[in-house]
C-alpha cells in the first residue's frame, strides 16, 4: 500500500512538470506581466518548492528500522545508548532467542504384537522444522530428546531402541538400545535466514489398552501431522484424544496408513494428543 502510495505521488508530480513544460513552450505565460503570466510563475515556483521539499521528505522516509540489521533493531530499545553495557545486552538477546517448529510431522507404525503381554512393538518417526522468530541473525537451538516410563520389552523381545537422531540429515550420537527410560542433548546452529531440520526414529514397546500416549510439545508448533500405520496382518483399533474429554475412534486395516490429525498453533508445553493402542 505505500509503495502505490509513492507511485501515486511521483505520478502526479510527473503530470505537474509535463503540463508546465508544455504550457512554457507552447508560449503562454511567458509574460509575468499578464494575469496568466504571473500565475504560471507562481505556480512554477511553488512546483519547484514541492518537489525539493518532496525529495528531501521522501529520502527520509526511506529509513524503515525494521529492514535494518539486528543490532540497530535491538539498540532502538536502549534509545541511542552506547557502550560496553549495551554491546553486552544486545549479544545476551541474541542468545535468548526462542525457536518454533514451522512444521512437524509424526507418523506411528505399527509394527508387530505380542499375545502373550498384550504389547505392542511401534516406530515413531518424527521430523520438525525450527526455525528461529528472528531470522535474520544467527542462532543456536538447544533442546532434548527424551522418553520416560517407556513399557518394558516382552520376554524374548527386542529392546526398546533409538535407531537415529538427526540435525539436517547428519547424525547426532549412534542407535542405543534403553530399558525404561533415556535421554539426548540437541543442539544445532541456524544461519540466518535458515531453519533446522530435526529428525529421530524410535522403537519400543507400548501396552494395548491402558498405556496412554501423549505428545507434549515443547515450543510453539505452527503445523502438526499425526499419521498412523499398521503393518501387522490384522485390523489395529485405537482411541484418539485432541484434547478435552472426547475420544475418537479409528480402525486400521492391515497395510493402512492413515493421517488422523492436523493441528495449527500449538503452544509449548500443551498435550497435542494422547491415544491408547486396544488389543
Amino acid at each position: 500500500m505505500e509503495d502505490k502510495r509513492v507511485k501515486f505521488v511521483i505520478l502526479i508530480a510527473f503530470l505537474c512538470v509535463l503540463a508546465s513544460v508544455v504550457i512554457y513552450y507552447t508560449g503562454h505565460g511567458r509574460n509575468p506581466e499578464t494575469f496568466f503570466g504571473a500565475t504560471f510563475a507562481s505556480w512554477i515556483g511553488g512546483l519547484a518548492l514541492f518537489i525539493i521539499t518532496g525529495i528531501i521528505i521522501f529520502f527520509f522516509s526511506m529509513a524503515r528500522p525494521e529492514t535494518g540489521s539486528f543490532d540497530s533493531r535491538a539498540r532502538i530499545l536502549f534509545r541511542g545508548q552506547s557502550g560496553q553495557h549495551i554491546d553486552y545486552i544486545v549479544e545476551r538477546i541474541k542468545g535468548m532467542l526462542e525457536h518454533y517448529a514451522e512444521r512437524t510431522e509424526i507418523r506411528i507404525t505399527i509394527r508387530s504384537f505380542d499375545v502373550g503381554e498384550s504389547k505392542y512393538r511401534i516406530s515413531s518417526s518424527n521430523t520438525a522444522l525450527v526455525r528461529s522468530y528472528i531470522d535474520d541473525v544467527e542462532t543456536t537451538y538447544v533442546s532434548a530428546l527424551g522418553r520416560n516410563d517407556v513399557t518394558s520389552p516382552p520376554a524374548g523381545g527386542e529392546p526398546n531402541r533409538l535407531v537415529y537422531l538427526r540435525m539436517n540429515g547428519d547424525p547426532i550420537g549412534t542407535s542405543e538400545d534403553f530399558q525404561n527410560a533415556f535421554k539426548r542433548a540437541v543442539s544445532c546452529r541456524i544461519a540466518r535466514n535458515e531453519s533446522c531440520n530435526v529428525s529421530w526414529l524410535m522403537d519400543y514397546w507400548v501396552r494395548a489398552n491402558e498405556e496412554s500416549n501423549t505428545h507434549t510439545t515443547r515450543r510453539y508448533t505452527q503445523n502438526l501431522t499425526l499419521t498412523f500405520e499398521n503393518l501387522i496382518p490384522r485390523s489395529v483399533n485405537l482411541t484418539l484424544n485432541l484434547g478435552g474429554d472426547q475420544w475418537i475412534s479409528e480402525q486400521l486395516p492391515s497395510g493402512a496408513s492413515k493421517r488422523v490429525a492436523v493441528l495449527n498453533d500449538i503452544w509449548p508445553q500443551t498435550v497435542a494428543y494422547n491415544y491408547k493402542l486396544l488389543a
